[in-house]
């Protein structure tokens, strides 16, 4: 048996496996509802661990390049204006956060 809690609208919000107060229970397998829940969780966390990944994959290309393995030239050019995309995006981020000039001193 499962335990679905729901939203105003009727949405399943959380699924349990233990009787919790808020949550109705379900004697019949997950409906289709149920599954979308599943879907849309296990999303999030594919979709949370594919965004620090991209960080690792633009690290991997750096040093690939930096030590010439591959030359950004090789890279498909869709490849490569999506790279210096990214590269831009980064070196813009790290220029907002240099909060002393050239020439000061700690």
């Amino acid at each position: 048996m499962i335990y679905i809690k729901r939203d105003g609208g009727g949405a399943v919000v959380a699924i349990s496996k233990d009787p919790t107060p808020g949550f109705e229970a379900s004697e019949e397998m997950p409906s289709s509802e149920v599954d979308e829940f599943l879907v849309t969780v296990a999303g999030s966390e594919f979709q949370a661990s594919d965004l620090s990944f991209i960080r690792v994959l633009d690290d991997v290309i750096d040093l690939l390049i930096s030590k010439n393995v591959i030359l950004f030239t090789e890279l498909p050019p869709v490849v490569q204006e999506k790279y210096t995309e990214r590269a831009t995006m980064r070196e813009r981020r790290r220029d907002a956060l240099n909060l002393l000039e050239d020439g000061d001193i700690l």
